[in-house]
């Protein structure tokens, strides 16, 4: 229970920080270079072995048997480096794996994977299906496995990830709560079958929304009415935001690096709007903040309320960012994230008005990385205009 407290403190302390730097971009970097607390994998490994009341000796011997294959004394070392802040699972199905191993229920595990990465289970995807039923009805990692071999055409191709169809996974999620055998699973995956893959159609509905708005004509620089932003220019006048584009990383601090992981550049989105990707959690918050949420007083006008304040302001979005990412299957933004922090910050209004998101984020952005590739910075942030 103090555990608990303590991370709840500095969460608190996360999200009293954006309000205290004033937006100013100087104050935001002091405050998140020195005194911010980033959530590790581990962080949430042992909060979920405190409720499960395990101990490490238990954890290491159970994912022993979950992996024969791989000696005990190099998992012991793994599950000390995680415990320790270091590093996080190499791949979903070890994250997998740990569920399993921790006895936790569909729900604990769809909990457990979004707060140590990007989302929750997936169900459109077969082996995700699979596995949450699986822990949902108390089965083991083996039994699992076994249920996988069953499934026809489990390994794809999937048409359904070049099509986009309107199957999402929070309408499969409705389905499975009804399963409660073997073979009910099958019955449920036969009869989605059609609908099955690998990508976030939620996800790529949104991005695709985002995304077509900055390839406007209408777009800031004054484009002229037939001419379209290409993929290329408009991530590097959107997404860029003065991050470093070389790939290497090693004079930058575990924050810089956790912050430029997976950072989007122009190959990935044109993957991603052609569907050889999936739709990553960075890029969309990326595309939130450029596009300003594609603020049409839409939510305003539902509410019967506008936000006048920059605390009701920052509020809102903070508000709609999370209900985005759930829709998607997303964690929600935590301010012990370095990358959501930014974020978050970026939400704020802060005393020049006319600033957009994509400005505050830039200018944070330039003075953590140096003045990104050593390129001058101007003013206006991320509009080059």
């Amino acid at each position: 229970m103090q555990e608990r407290q303590q991370f709840t403190a500095l969460s608190e302390q996360a999200w009293q920080g954006i309000a205290a730097s004033g937006n100013r971009p100087a104050d935001a970097v002091r405050f998140f270079s020195q005194r911010m607390v980033p959530r590790s994998f581990g962080d949430v490994l042992r909060a979920a072995m405190e409720r499960q009341g395990m101990d490490e000796r238990t954890l290491v011997g159970r994912l022993t048997d979950l992996r024969p294959g791989v000696k005990r004394d190099s998992l012991r070392r793994r599950l000390s480096a995680w415990l320790n802040g270091g590093g996080q699972p190499a791949d979903r199905e070890e994250a997998v794996q740990i569920c399993f191993a921790l006895g936790l229920s569909g729900e604990a595990a769809d909990e457990f994977l979004r707060c140590g990465g990007e989302g929750g289970f997936h169900l459109r995807e077969p082996r995700e299906a699979a596995w949450r039923y699986c822990l949902s009805a108390g089965k083991s990692y083996g039994e699992a496995q076994a249920l996988l071999t069953r499934l026809p055409n489990a390994d794809g191709p999937f048409p359904a990830d070049g099509e986009a169809p309107s199957v999402f996974t929070r309408t499969l999620l409705d389905q499975l709560a009804a399963v409660n055998s073997d073979e009910d699973f099958l019955r449920f995956y036969e009869e989605n079958l059609s609908g099955f893959g690998r990508l976030h159609n939620t996800a790529y509905r949104y991005f695709s929304r985002f995304f077509e708005e900055l390839t406007r004509p209408s777009a800031p620089c004054g484009a002229e009415e037939d001419e379209a932003y290409s993929v290329e220019k408009a991530v590097e006048l959107y997404l860029r935001l003065n991050v470093p584009l070389s790939r290497g990383t090693k004079s930058f601090s575990d924050l810089q690096k956790a912050i430029k992981r997976l950072w989007p550049n122009a190959t990935a989105v044109k993957n991603m709007l052609s569907r050889r990707a999936d739709v990553s959690r960075k890029t969309l918050l990326l595309l939130y903040v450029a596009t300003e949420g594609l603020d049409d007083g839409a939510v305003e006008e539902a509410m019967g309320w506008e936000p006048d304040s920059p605390d009701e302001i920052f509020e809102e979005h903070v508000w709609n960012i999370n209900l985005m990412l759930h829709d998607c299957g997303f964690s929600p933004l935590d301010p012990r994230v370095p990358f959501d922090w930014l974020i978050l910050y970026s939400l704020r209004p802060g005393d020049d008005e006319d600033a957009s998101m994509s400005d505050r984020l830039s200018q944070v952005l330039s003075l953590l990385f140096g003045g990104g590739d050593g390129r001058e910075v101007d003013e206006g942030g991320a509009n080059p205009c």
